[in-house]
């Protein structure tokens, strides 16, 4: 029975160790802005361990690589919690606007200037909402779509040049050789040109 119990004990440190270590790597990508990397080790972690700043560290990885549903669903667990800066109630009421609770995520960030006698801060945020509310009662006046040509990345930056529409992409197809960028796992941005005859085509030949 003791040789059962001394398993059991050896067993409980060795676990502790590695959850140790996945934290510790974790908290060095993180520190690296190498938001994609980390996030599997933070959700091992946090599986044992829930502390503020695995939460939270989960839900800005998730934030910075645009999973803003994984974010929200982290940030709530903290958001009865007083010591958290601005910095994550903006975070947290962003996550909110992306789902279209617009007004949730203004009482969050109203509720946070209270507490922290921000009287500038609300005047802002009064003012901003204020001003919103006035373009929404114009009435919807352009219509926005996606081309044709645009993916389930981000494309942006576009402009007209000459016969041209030029924007910022990352590939499409990745090579094998080519460097990812750390903070989503995504290729590096390339400028691509292609015809604007061509820009809302399906066949359009984009190369990127």
């Amino acid at each position: 029975m003791n040789r059962i119990y001394i398993l059991l004990i050896v067993f409980s440190i060795q676990l502790m160790q590695a959850q140790q270590q996945d934290l510790q790597r974790a908290n060095q990508l993180f520190g690296k802005t190498y938001y994609s990397a980390a996030i599997p080790l933070y959700e091992k972690v946090s599986a044992k361990n829930q502390t503020v700043e695995i939460i939270q560290n989960l839900g800005d990885c998730y934030f910075y690589t645009n999973d803003y549903d994984k974010a929200q669903a982290q940030y709530a667990i903290l958001s009865n919690n007083k010591n958290l800066n601005e910095d994550f109630y903006f975070r947290y009421s962003q996550t909110l606007k992306a789902k279209g609770k617009y007004d949730e995520a203004n009482k969050i960030l109203r509720e946070f200037y209270l507490a922290s006698n921000n009287n500038a801060a609300i005047e802002k945020l009064d003012k901003d909402i204020k001003t919103l509310k006035n373009v929404g009662a114009i009435g919807q006046r352009f219509d926005i779509q996606n081309l044709a040509i645009n993916t389930e990345n981000s494309e942006f930056g576009a402009v007209i040049f000459g016969d041209n529409l030029v924007f910022a992409a990352v590939k499409k197809k990745p090579n094998l050789f080519d460097k990812t960028y750390k903070w989503n796992n995504e290729s590096y941005l390339n400028l691509v040109s292609i015809p604007l005859k061509n820009a809302n085509s399906k066949d359009s030949i984009a190369a990127y």
